[in-house]
């Protein structure tokens, strides 16, 4: 699977699920944990999502989470 391929799948579950983890992904795109590690942290970087250990969450459902506790 080409890298473009697996940020739009990654990007697409995490909208669909606000959270994934590493080991849920490796699975997912019959990947290497490596290379899911290396493209979450490219795609923390570019600001399309945030990387936590040993996963990642969508960038909006962390503004809701905090909205909600104001």
């Amino acid at each position: 699977m080409l890298t473009q391929d697996r940020y739009r799948a990654i990007l697409d579950l995490l909208e669909e699920k606000n959270s994934v983890t590493v080991s849920e992904l490796t699975k997912l795109l019959d990947s290497s944990e490596s290379t899911i590690r290396r493209d979450l942290s490219a795609l923390d970087e570019m600001g399309k999502l945030t990387k936590v250990f040993g996963g990642a969450t969508s960038i909006t459902s962390k503004r809701g989470w905090f909205l909600k506790m104001r």
